[in-house]
């Protein structure tokens, strides 16, 4: 037979177990993640630090309308030393709210860093969870020096007269 005190705990842990558990009955929250790599000549790195920015673009055709305007939408995430990167909800820039995924959409992901061209993907979301393998182009080097040089005093700009400041 149970005491007073051990039904006590019974309950508060059967209280605090249910909700839990009923996560996962309706399938894990929504979410997005992936990796942003490079390729050099056959060998696949990660790109640590860019940025990602996500945006709701139209409901499919089972997409529920959105909590705000959906301009006012968009996710932000940078990539972590091993390229990864995770959404997991909107915020709006004019409330200031969050909010979870929305599920049956389109979405658009702008990926940025300085090294690398940008890279725009849209793709659907059905919920749960979706993974993302992006590989992004390296921009050429435009100006390369060797060793030893640089940039020195530019004598053109001297002898056209140029304007020289506290002579």
């Amino acid at each position: 037979m149970l005491s007073l005190s051990s039904t006590r705990c019974f309950l508060l842990l059967l209280l605090v177990s249910v909700p839990l558990s009923g996560f996962g009955g309706c399938g894990e929250a929504p979410w997005i993640s992936g990796r942003v790599v490079v390729d050099r000549a056959g060998d696949v790195q990660p790109i640590p630090g860019a940025r990602l920015f996500l945006y709701p673009v139209a409901p499919l055709s089972k997409g529920k309308p959105p909590p705000e305007q959906i301009e006012n939408l968009s996710g932000v995430a940078t990539t972590l030393s091993s390229g990864t990167f995770e959404f997991s909800e909107l915020t709006s820039s004019v409330s200031y709210d969050s909010f979870e995924l929305l599920r049956d959409w389109r979405y658009r992901v702008r990926i940025e860093d300085t090294a690398y061209y940008l890279k725009d993907i849209e793709f659907d979301y059905q919920g749960g969870q979706n993974y993302l393998d992006v590989r992004l182009e390296e921009k050429k080097v435009d100006v390369e020096a060797s060793d030893g040089e640089g940039i020195g005093e530019d004598k053109h700009s001297v002898e056209s007269g140029s304007v020289k400041r506290g002579q």
